[in-house]
């Protein structure tokens, strides 16, 4: 029980401590046009390299950012017309609208842009960051089916939870400079 309740405190502490370091400028301080390469990595390694350009700017008269992705400087098949949608900036609640029918919450945690989706089977969990006078662009992915399932039952007193653990099939990555 002991260990349950520092768990929960130290689970609390985090999420709270993250909250406080939140920097206040997000997307503001992100705007501008940012291109590099992005790496396709699988298990053999860099699978493919697609030049990347991101172009984030405020909407005119709301609180929204165009969040406009280019892959392969390809401004007709590449292009990707995102708008970042501001839910709730103090709560750090965003979401990524592609303008299709699809919007997909995000999440500003330690000043990193975090969204976690399914689509067909795939679990993908997408990053952006500004490290540096860079913004760095990740997403790994891997199929919703559990590869394994362990834990469950009990070990002394403690009762143990089910774990399911995913693979991780993909890894894409890109340092964005602004241009």
């Amino acid at each position: 029980m002991f260990l349950k309740n520092l768990l929960f405190s130290s689970l609390l502490f985090t999420i709270a401590y993250s909250h406080a370091q939140e920097p206040q400028t997000f997307p503001a301080s992100w705007t501008g046009v940012w291109s590099g390469d992005l790496l396709i990595h699988n298990a053999k390694g860099i699978a493919q390299t697609v030049a990347m350009e991101v172009t984030i700017r405020p909407v005119r008269g709301s609180t929204n950012y165009d969040w406009v992705t280019i892959y392969n400087k390809d401004t007709l098949a590449g292009k990707r017309p995102y708008t970042l949608l501001v839910k709730d900036a103090e709560a750090g609640h965003y979401a990524i609208d592609e303008n299709n029918n699809i919007v997909l919450d995000a999440y500003l945690l330690g000043g990193k842009l975090f969204n976690s989706f399914e689509v067909q089977g795939q679990l993908l969990v997408c990053t952006y960051e500004m490290q540096g006078d860079n913004l760095v662009f990740e997403v790994i992915a891997g199929p919703t089916a559990p590869v394994a399932t362990t834990g469950g039952g009990e070990a002394g007193e403690e009762k143990i939870p089910e774990v399911k653990s995913f693979k991780v099939n993909v890894m894409q990555r890109a340092v964005l400079k602004r241009g």
